[in-house]
Formats: structure tokens, C-alpha cells, sequence
């Protein structure tokens, strides 16, 4: 980068920039003039870029040398703490589904429990009401009013301190075909469809915008370059 001193690149920028930031082309003779201040500011990139060249290039290189040790060391860590953290979900995982399993048992027969009880009352107010005692089968009525099945909480697996465990949902698969097929029924999942904007940017340039795709259209556009 020369000799640092940045004081000729900024004054060769600043001047140009003065001197044609409010260009205005209104006739053929300003719109060849602006070409050439074009060139002018193409040659003024130039020096910029030389000038940084140097230092860029040093200092990209011992960029990527850095870059490239810590990325040997944090990929052996990062893959160490994807199998830990896998091991540490799938013994949680497990052990919820055991959870839950026994409290599913326990909560059907604490159900049981509750309905089998129900049917003896049932039973004993059927026959007090058959043996003439009213009140007797009303004293049973509200005791079966009140049972109620006991609901089973079994404890989740211990937390581990400063390890926190979120459960989320996201997708395990998509059919690409059904879904558009279910987009084009529903506008509001259009927003999920992504559409290949540069490939179908190739296809304008390659056929000239001829090529015929339902639902896109092409069009012409300008570019102004400056020949090196």
C-alpha cells in the first residue's frame, strides 16, 4: 500500500466527486461526455485498487491462515458437541416416552379404579331406590358425584444445571408436488414457495426473453459498462 499515505488517493476521489456528482445529460454531446468521465472514473478505481492491492492481499493471507487454524480446532469441538448434545436428546427422549408410558398405565388404572366404584354405588343406589330407601340412594348418588379418577404426574427426567432443553417441531419432509398442488388452492401458502430468480435469468439471456414459461415474463434491460 505505497507508503500509507492515503492523502493523493483521497484527493484524486474527492475531485471527481466534486466535479461531476450533479452531472446531467440532456443532448448527445453530454451523453458522450459522460462516457468519458466514466473512463475517467474507471481509471480512478484503478489506482484505488492498486493502491490497496498489497495490504489486501497480506492481509487476507494471514486472515485465512488464522481463520483455518481456529476452524481446525472449533470443527473437532463443534462435532464433540453435536454427538454429546445427540446422546443427551435421545436419552431424554427416551426416558419421557418411558415416562409417559407408565403414567398412561397408571392413569388407565386409576380410571378403572374410579369406574369400577362408580358401578358399585350405581349398583347399591339402584337397590336402596328398590327397597324403598330414597334417601339412602340419594346419600349414595352424591358420594358417586364426587369421585373422581386420581390424574397421574409422574416426574420428568432431572435438569442438568446451565443445560437447558427445548423441544420444538419442524419438518421431517415435504412432497414437493402436493404442496404446490395445495398452494395453488390456498394463496396464503404461496409465501413458502421459492422461485429460482437466476436460473430463470439464464434462460431470458439465453433465449433472448422467446423462451415461454407460464407465469413469468422477460424484459430488456440496459446495462452501461466502460471497455478496459
Amino acid at each position: 500500500m505505497g507508503n500509507g499515505n492515503f492523502e493523493p488517493i483521497e484527493n484524486a476521489v474527492i475531485q471527481i466527486e466534486k466535479q461531476y456528482a450533479h452531472i446531467e445529460i440532456s443532448n448527445q454531446s453530454d451523453y458522450e461526455s459522460a462516457g468519458l468521465v466514466l473512463k475517467q472514473i474507471k481509471s480512478r478505481i484503478n489506482m484505488v485498487l492498486d493502491f490497496f492491492k498489497d495490504t489486501k492481499e497480506k492481509a487476507y493471507l494471514t486472515w485465512k491462515s488464522v481463520v483455518s487454524k481456529e476452524k481446525l480446532f472449533t470443527d473437532k469441538l463443534h462435532a464433540l458437541e453435536k454427538r454429546i448434545k445427540s446422546e443427551m436428546g435421545r436419552f431424554y427422549n427416551e426416558q419421557e416416552a418411558r415416562r409417559r408410558v407408565a403414567q398412561r398405565r397408571l392413569q388407565e388404572e386409576e380410571n378403572r379404579k374410579a369406574e369400577e366404584e362408580q358401578k358399585r354405588l350405581l349398583k347399591k343406589s339402584m337397590e336402596a331406590r328398590i327397597e324403598g330407601k330414597a334417601e339412602k340412594a340419594e346419600e349414595i348418588d352424591k358420594e358417586m358425584e364426587v369421585i373422581i379418577p386420581e390424574v397421574v404426574e409422574f416426574k420428568k427426567p432431572e435438569k442438568v444445571e446451565g443445560i437447558i432443553t427445548r423441544k420444538t417441531w419442524c419438518v421431517d419432509s415435504v412432497d414437493k408436488k402436493k404442496f404446490i398442488v395445495a398452494a395453488c388452492k390456498d394463496d396464503n401458502l404461496l409465501q413458502f414457495i421459492s422461485i429460482n430468480i437466476p436460473a430463470l435469468n439464464k434462460i431470458a439471456a439465453e433465449s433472448k426473453g422467446k423462451f415461454y414459461i407460464s407465469g413469468v415474463t422477460f424484459k430488456e434491460k440496459t446495462t452501461i459498462a466502460v471497455r478496459k
